[in-house]
């Protein structure tokens, strides 16, 4: 990925988490994305649910950048969503890569169809790494 597009995704994701509701409207897309999704987050403290995903996200967005600080936190996103820990399907990162997406479009203002296809080439590659896949 370029410093140009790592940039743009930066910044993009700094515009979102400034925006009201930001965490609220993506959890709230993923859950009605899946019955099954809802079903996991059912007895789950969301407000430490969206720092964890807050705190995940910049992790994704850094090791885009091949950062080794991101590498290693990967590594650990990767056995906490691994079948022995979380168990998390591997069909359930489309939904959340769909629903995250959605949700920035919503909430950048700024965002451009570049951005856009930036953020989906970031969060692919974090899903891949994290899925293993």
């Amino acid at each position: 990925m370029s410093e140009q597009s790592y940039e743009r995704v930066q910044q993009s994701y700094g515009r979102c988490i400034i925006s009201n509701g930001f965490f609220d409207d993506f959890y709230k897309k993923f859950m009605d994305s899946n019955s099954e999704i809802k079903k996991m987050f059912e007895n789950t403290d969301m407000t430490q649910q969206k720092k964890l995903v807050r705190h995940g996200l910049s992790f994704v967005i850094q090791f885009s950048s091949d950062s080794s600080i991101a590498k290693n936190k990967m590594k650990d996103l990767r056995k906490s969503h691994a079948a022995d820990a979380m168990d998390i399907p591997k069909w359930m990162y489309q939904n959340w890569l769909n629903s995250l997406l959605e949700t920035v479009r919503s909430h950048d203002k700024s965002i451009d169809t570049i951005t856009l296809k930036d953020w989906k080439v970031v969060l692919q590659k974090g899903i891949a790494q994290i899925s293993g896949e």
